[in-house]
């Protein structure tokens, strides 16, 4: 009974990942046994030294292909993005902001930095009088 409920759980689970749309794992293609797909060596990492090996070294999947012409082409874009922003002189996009950062801060503090500046004058107006006052003392 237990292999039987094995069994009708597997063409439930199966049925479940058709109607998904997932392919199915488990199951191997009848013509690759499972010597045949153990032995089976790709070299996809690395360069084999040995000259017998590298005859059997994996060429290039044409997934790969694709790929690299869609990298070549990105890489073509963006330099000529870059030239095109080296040559104009105007603005980005990017670059609009016509303030600095901290203008609001000083725009917003301006007033009491008014304030302090004019008392500051005057206390170096006062200090000034008070020297010129004391050096004409000494003199007499």
């Amino acid at each position: 009974m237990t292999e039987q409920h094995n069994t009708d759980r597997k063409a439930r689970l199966d049925a479940l990942s058709a109607r998904a749309g997932r392919n199915n794992v488990s199951s191997k293609p009848e013509s690759e046994s499972p010597d045949e797909a153990r032995d089976k060596v790709a070299f996809r990492n690395y360069q084999p030294r040995d000259v017998s090996l590298q005859e059997i070294k994996e060429t290039k999947t044409s997934d790969e292909q694709p790929l690299e012409d869609k990298k070549r082409k990105l890489e073509v874009a963006l330099e000529e993005a870059q030239l095109e922003i080296t040559k104009n002189d105007s603005p980005s996009a990017l670059t609009t902001t016509s303030h600095k950062i901290n203008w609001d801060l000083k725009r917003d503090i301006l007033p009491q930095l008014n304030r302090l500046e004019k008392r500051t004058e005057r206390a170096i107006v006062e200090l000034l009088k008070e020297r010129l006052a004391k050096e004409a003392s000494e003199e007499w």
